[in-house]
C-alpha cells in the first residue's frame, strides 16, 4: 500500500514532520519549501503573488493521480478551492461545506448556545456598539490572529459583509486540539496555553505551550464542544478550537476545522504522532507490518516560539543549519529554517523555536532567552 500522502498550506513543515513519524511519505506544497523540510521530503514552494490558486496546478502534478492530500493553514478561507482539489483526489480533511458552516460566526454561537455551551457575542455590523475597545472587528477570512484589532474611535470603520465584530472577552487564551471521527464523535488530544501578540499584529499568534492543566469542568466543557463539533458540523480528522479562559469556562473564539500549531506541541510532549490519528479519521490503514511508528519520548511540557525579524535582512549564504532528522524521535530546537540567501522583511516570520521543560513557565523561560539571542542575530544580517 502507497503511503504517500499531499500536504499543503501556508506552511506545513509541523504537519509533514508528523506525517514522516507516522510512518508516511509527504509531499509538500507551501509558500516556504523551508531549508528542513526540503531535505524531510519532496518540497514545492508557491510563490506568494500566486498563492493560494496555484496550489492547485501543483497539486497535480506532485504526485500520482489518487494520492491523498490534506490541507494546514489557512486553506480553510478558500473552502472553493478545497472542493477543487477534492474532485481529483481523495480528501483527508474536511469539504468545503463543513469548513463555511464551522467558519461562521454567527452559525457557531448559534449552535452553542442551543447547546448551553459559552458562547460570545457577535455582530455584523458596529451600529450602536461602543467604541471603547470592548468589540473586535475581524476578518471572515483570517487564520493566525492577523487583521485583528478593537473597534474604537480612531480605527478604520468595519468592512461590511468582509468583516464582522466579536465581543472582547479578557482572560488567558487558549487552544483545544481535537480528532473527529466518521461516526460523529471527537477525542480531546490535549490543551495547550496560547502565546498571542507580538510587533506585527496586536492579537497575532506568537507561540504555544503544553499540555497544560484546566479545571475539571472547564475539561469537562471543552469535551462536549469537540462532540458538538464532531456531530453537528460534521468535523473529521484534526481540528482546533482557540478560546478564552474567563469566569471559569473557555469561550470559543474561533474554530480551526485542520490541523493546528498545537497540534506539534502536544505531539512532542506526549511522544504520539498525532498525524496517525488524523489519517485513521479517513480510513487509512496503520503502519505496514515492520515499520512502526517513530518511537517519541514523552517530554512533560514542550513550547514553540515563531521568531519574528526585528529588521529586514537576508539569510547568510553560509550559514549551516543543523541537519534534522523527523524520524529519529529528537526534539529539534529550531525550526522552519528560511534557506540561505533568503530575504526577509521586518515583522515576517523567520524561523521557529522549540522547547521543552518540566512544566510551562520552565518553557517560557527558556523560549524567552532564546528569543533575545535570535533577534540580536536576525539583526546582525540586516544590511
Amino acid at each position: 500500500m502507497s503511503r504517500t500522502v499531499l500536504l499543503v498550506g501556508a506552511s506545513v513543515r509541523a504537519s509533514a514532520f508528523s506525517a514522516i513519524r507516522a510512518w508516511f511519505d509527504p509531499v509538500a506544497i507551501d509558500l516556504f519549501a523551508d531549508w528542513d523540510l526540503r531535505h524531510a521530503c519532496p518540497a514545492h514552494r508557491v510563490d506568494p503573488p500566486s498563492y493560494p490558486e496555484a496550489i492547485e496546478g501543483l497539486s497535480l502534478r506532485a504526485t500520482l493521480p489518487g494520492t491523498p492530500w490534506c490541507y494546514t493553514g489557512a486553506i480553510e478561507n478558500h473552502p472553493t478551492l478545497i472542493d477543487r482539489i477534492a474532485r481529483e483526489r481523495p480528501l483527508w480533511g474536511n469539504p468545503g461545506a463543513v469548513v463555511r458552516a464551522v467558519r461562521d460566526p454567527f452559525a457557531l454561537a448559534d449552535a452553542l448556545r442551543r447547546a448551553g455551551l459559552p458562547a460570545i457575542d457577535a455582530r455584523r455590523h458596529a451600529h450602536g456598539l461602543p467604541t471603547d475597545g470592548s468589540w473586535l472587528v475581524k476578518r471572515l477570512r483570517s487564520a493566525g490572529g492577523a487583521h485583528i484589532r478593537p473597534l474604537d474611535a480612531n480605527g478604520p470603520a468595519p468592512v461590511e459583509g468582509g468583516e464582522y465584530l466579536q465581543r472582547r472577552i479578557l482572560g488567558p487564551s487558549g487552544s483545544a486540539v481535537f480528532v473527529g471521527t466518521a461516526a460523529g464523535s471527537a477525542r480531546l488530544c490535549g490543551v495547550t496555553r496560547q502565546w498571542i501578540g507580538h510587533d506585527g499584529a496586536a492579537f497575532g499568534y506568537l507561540g504555544s505551550v503544553g499540555p497544560v492543566r484546566v479545571a475539571r469542568a472547564v475539561r469537562t466543557q471543552l469535551g462536549q464542544l469537540g462532540s458538538l463539533l464532531a456531530r453537528d458540523f460534521g468535523l473529521r480528522g484534526l481540528f482546533g478550537v482557540d478560546f478564552v479562559l474567563s469566569r471559569g469556562a473557555a469561550w470559543p473564539v474561533e474554530v480551526n476545522p485542520r490541523p493546528t500549531a498545537s497540534v506539534e506541541v502536544l505531539e512532542w510532549a506526549t511522544g504520539r504522532p498525532f498525524f496517525r490519528d488524523h489519517a485513521a479519521a479517513f480510513g487509512a490503514e496503520a503502519a505496514e507490518a515492520g515499520h512502526e511508528t517513530c518511537v517519541m519520548r514523552p517530554r512533560g511540557r514542550v513550547g514553540k516560539l515563531v521568531v519574528f525579524a526585528p529588521a529586514g535582512g537576508r539569510v547568510p549564504d553560509a550559514i549551516r543549519w543543523p541537519e534534522t532528522d523527523p524520524g529519529s524521535g529528537r526534539l529539534p530546537r529550531v525550526a522552519d529554517l528560511p534557506p540561505p540567501g533568503t530575504a526577509f522583511l521586518t515583522g515576517q516570520p523567520v524561523l521557529t523555536l522549540l522547547d521543552a521543560g518540566p512544566s510551562a513557565s520552565s518553557c517560557r523561560i527558556r523560549l524567552a532567552r532564546r528569543l533575545i539571542s535570535w533577534r540580536d542575530r536576525l539583526r546582525s544580517w540586516s544590511p
